[in-house]
């Protein structure tokens, strides 16, 4: 698994190796260990109740998570990237109030 820095580096799906039900099972089990400081292991902060069902697991689910993917990265980023340049580009054409 990687650390911080690797996915802050990382660009591309090859640069990962995705998390096995093992390796699951381990960060959950840290989560019991009676550890109280820890509140989350490797992204994991509980056991899922999907993974309850048979033919799931969620380290082996690939369908992606709209709230993730649209509103909390893809709209927010490119919504400042719009107005930075709105803001820097065209600065002259606002009419400030004072």
């Amino acid at each position: 698994m990687q650390n911080m820095v690797d996915m802050q580096d990382g660009f591309v799906e090859e640069c990962f190796q995705m998390r096995s039900r093992d390796e699951y099972a381990k960060d959950v089990d840290s989560l019991k260990s009676g550890n109280e400081s820890l509140c989350h292991v490797r992204g994991v902060k509980r056991f899922c109740e999907l993974n309850n069902v048979v033919s799931y697991h969620v380290t082996e689910n690939y369908s992606l998570d709209i709230m993730q993917i649209f509103l909390e990265g893809i709209v927010p980023l490119e919504m400042e990237c719009v107005l930075l340049s709105l803001i820097t580009e065209k600065l002259d054409t606002f009419r400030w109030r004072s």
